[in-house]
């Protein structure tokens, strides 16, 4: 009997000990947790200060234009051309990125871009424009489920490209490969504590509803300025601007 109870107080020490343990691993947990949260509130916080902020007229603005195949592009090339200081160097620093598997925006954008820089400059010898290739987050009839882990492989292959741009304004009108971007941005400008302006235009062929990538921006809050191209859209979604069509 004494030796039985001997054990047992053994084990109830034993016990009482992992208790402890735990209660501490618990503690110090809730604190990482605790710090993390702050850390992320006050980095947010500190974004929607410096988007309340305006450009200062001498600063040059890191672009971040995201192309898509086909009409995307069309519309954008419709769309860079009404940015105030598009074609002042000094103002608007360009870069443009396309998704990997586009084998025909590269081409159009360098064209566009040479045409109009001359055409405003009156100089020959135009510097090509800065043109990256990344991968695509969701491919044409690819499965939601399946683009989880192609958003996923595309956040992690664009990270650097975008801290590095430290991009000042997002122009993007639809596909689905500049969700990283928008993403990203936005957490470039929240660790930095810096203004990045997104602006979103729906695609000419969204009519009724948003597209899925207008959606999740939309939903999400993501975009400062949110336009859409018809009037059935607008009434439909409060908060975005109707601007009548483009093309």
């Amino acid at each position: 009997k004494f030796v039985l109870h001997l054990s047992l107080q053994e084990k109830t020490k034993i016990d009482e000990q992992k208790i402890l343990k735990f209660q501490k691993k618990i503690i110090i947990m809730a604190f990482y947790i605790l710090v993390i949260i702050l850390t992320i509130s006050r980095w947010y916080l500190n974004y929607r200060r410096a988007q309340t902020e305006k450009f200062k007229p001498t600063q040059q603005l890191k672009l971040i234009s995201v192309l898509g195949s086909g009409g995307h592009t069309k519309e954008m090339l419709k769309l860079l051309p009404n940015l105030p200081n598009f074609t002042d160097p000094s103002k608007i620093c360009p870069y443009f990125l396309l998704a990997d598997t586009d084998n025909h925006s590269e081409e159009k954008i360098q064209k566009f871009y040479l045409e109009n820089h001359t055409k405003n400059s009156g100089s020959e010898s135009i510097d090509k424009p800065d043109v990256f290739k990344i991968p695509r987050s969701r491919e044409v009839s690819q499965s939601y489920l399946s683009s989880i882990k192609t958003t996923i492989k595309a956040l992690l292959n664009c990270k650097s490209l975008v801290f590095t741009i430290n991009p000042d304004l997002i122009l993007v009108n639809g596909p689905g490969t500049c969700l990283p971007i928008v993403f990203l941005s936005i957490l470039n400008a929240m660790l930095k504590s810096k203004k990045c302006h997104i602006v979103f235009v729906e695609s000419f062929c969204r009519i009724k509803s948003l597209s899925l990538t207008g959606k999740i921006i939309y939903f999400l809050g993501l975009a400062d300025d949110f336009y859409v191209q018809w009037p059935e859209i607008r009434d439909r979604y409060s908060g975005v601007t109707y601007v009548g069509r483009i093309l």
